[in-house]
């Protein structure tokens, strides 16, 4: 009896300590397991994590050390000999905009008008113009069609200034300042920094170099555009006469035309005086019946003869011949018989 409760006992003991010992592989089996996807799991972390990051850009370059700010400013000045950044003109400090806080109210009939007044105002280049025009008036209208506010602006003597719109909501309020057309005013200070690098613009082109050859040699001035905000750079030597236009995009300053004034005078004063030739061959006696009174349908065209002195020629034909011949003196205003 004794024997078989020990036996008992023994094999309960062994089924135990199967059990546990089963147990154990099994957790290290899913230990393995585990350990076997953790790297899985960094991986595509790592790789999402590659993916998702955006690069972080280097950092600058730092400046070199012994290069003044006016030089560095000049190095950045010029980027192909024929342009330069209009901010880098500018230099010395910029004028900040006026204040406009004294409106006309006499001009003004409803709030809609001061609304749209007080929006225009604070655009730099009215603010500017109507901080140096006192006494100055105003006229507005609106424009159903465009849906904005139109604003002539004129000075004490109601001599015309410049102009602006002003964009108006669905509901007729004033919402932005859509156009202006004003002189652009610079401040002293940025009218001469402007015009020193206008000036070495020019004189860096090389378009410009070819034709004066020695720019010693020829005698240079400039002076400021204020409705176009450009700049125009002439040369003088004899009679000759050479004309180079800066124009400003955006704040960009790049050499535009160069024509030779001179030449440009010339061919203007022969258009004058062609002109003037054909408005007193009008008046010559029996011209309307010449041209008028035949087949209404017949196309002519006017040609002008220089004929020496202030002497000229007119004729007026069609396609296969004359109709009318007038000379005619500008000099004297007379038709010549």
């Amino acid at each position: 009896m004794y024997k078989k409760q020990l036996t008992l006992i023994t094999i309960i003991y062994i089924a135990v300590l199967l059990m546990f010992t089963a147990c154990t592989v099994v957790e290290d089996d899913r230990a393995t397991e585990v350990d076997a996807v953790i790297p899985i799991a960094k991986a595509d972390e790592q790789l999402s994590s590659k993916i998702d990051t955006p690069q972080q850009p280097a950092d600058p370059e730092p400046e070199p050390a012994n290069m003044s700010a006016d030089e560095n400013a000049a190095g950045n000045s010029m980027s192909s000999g024929n342009s330069m950044s209009g901010g880098n003109m500018m230099g010395g400090r910029v004028e900040e905009v006026p204040s406009i806080t004294e409106l006309p109210d006499d001009d003004i009939d409803t709030n809609q008008e001061r609304d749209a007044l007080e929006l225009l105002v604070k655009e730099t280049s009215i603010a500017r113009l109507l901080a140096k025009t006192p006494d100055w008036h105003v006229e507005m209208w609106t424009n159903d069609e465009e849906q904005t506010m139109e604003i002539d602006l004129f000075n004490a003597d109601w001599g015309w200034i410049a102009w602006g719109s002003v964009a108006l909501t669905s509901n007729g309020r004033p919402e932005s300042v859509v156009e202006v057309y004003a002189p652009k005013q610079l401040t002293a200070a940025e009218e001469q920094s402007q015009r020193a690098a206008a000036e070495a613009l020019v004189l860096a082109d090389g378009a410009v170099l070819e034709i004066l050859g020695d720019p010693n040699a020829w005698e240079m001035y400039s002076w400021y555009d204020e409705w176009e905000g450009a700049w125009d750079v002439n040369f003088n030597k004899g009679l000759d006469e050479i004309g180079v236009r800066v124009d400003n995009y955006d704040g960009e300053f790049m050499v535009g035309e160069i024509s030779n004034l001179a030449l440009l005078d010339e061919e203007q004063q022969i258009s004058d005086n062609q002109n003037k030739a054909i408005e007193l061959a009008w008046q010559a006696e029996g011209i309307d019946e010449a041209l008028f009174g035949g087949d209404e349908d017949e196309e002519w065209q006017t040609f002008v003869t220089h004929l020496g002195g202030s002497e000229y020629g007119v004729s007026f034909a069609s396609a296969d011949k004359e109709l009318f011949f007038a000379a005619v003196d500008i000099a004297a205003g007379q038709v010549l018989d």
